[in-house]
């Protein structure tokens, strides 16, 4: 079984990663962002949860 996390994208200040499972086809995007570990099983899920993320922190910073 390889399981390796690769470099997929920057969204932003956010680096997103790509996992691969070989054995069972698996492919999960990883990122990690104010001491938390997001996942999603599509690029474009974990792309727009990075979005979510980002517009959530710029509103808190609007707030303050």
């Amino acid at each position: 079984m390889s399981n390796k996390m690769d470099f997929y994208q920057s969204y932003e200040n956010i680096d997103i990663w790509r996992e691969f499972d070989t054995v069972s086809g698996k492919e999960t995007f990883t990122f990690f962002w104010l001491g938390q570990t997001y996942e999603a099983s599509t690029a474009m899920e974990i792309i727009n949860l990075a979005k979510h993320c980002i517009e959530k922190q710029r509103g808190r910073q609007r707030g303050a």
